[in-house]
């Protein structure tokens, strides 16, 4: 036999972080049961990052991949002005669906600066790679030494 809850009249509640007396309706509950949590929704929105189905906000995503560099979002804002909205090397600012990524080396860990993602992954190409092709440069920049390069260069 299963009991419907919603037939019994609950108490408003107290909020254990803003000690604020709201409806129970304001307070979800815990997993299957009967009993309510201790903190409302709303500062369990803003205490762990989720919205009231569940799903984080976009802020709390930032906060965490940020924190993997040690960076606040504030030092992150402040980075972005400092570069003037845009990518550190080729200077296009984001778009609507894609934020400036943060570059660090992968050796020291230290922070550079902030990315498109289209430079901070040919940079990382450039870093794995920068030995190699500075042997092929060496080696076939001025062309490959078993083709004839006397040929006539065609003119833009």
């Amino acid at each position: 036999m299963t009991i419907d809850v919603a037939l019994f009249d609950e108490p408003d509640k107290t909020c254990r972080r803003c000690r604020i007396a709201k409806p129970a309706s304001e307070f979800h509950r815990k997993g299957n049961s009967v009993r309510r949590r201790s903190r409302c929704a709303s500062c369990r929105l803003e205490t762990e990052g989720h919205s009231r189905r569940g799903k984080r906000t976009a802020e709390s995503r930032l906060r965490e991949r940020l924190s993997k560099y040690g960076l606040t979002v504030e030092q992150y804002q402040d980075m972005f002005a400092a570069q003037g909205g845009t990518c550190a090397i080729c200077h296009t600012p984001p778009t609507a669906t894609a934020r400036l990524v943060v570059d660090h080396c992968h050796t020291s860990g230290r922070v550079r600066a902030l990315l498109c993602r289209t430079c901070n992954t040919h940079l990382g190409a450039y870093e794995k790679l920068r030995d190699q092709a500075t042997a092929y440069l060496d080696q076939y920049g001025a062309g490959n030494p078993l083709l004839n390069h006397d040929a006539p260069q065609k003119t833009p």
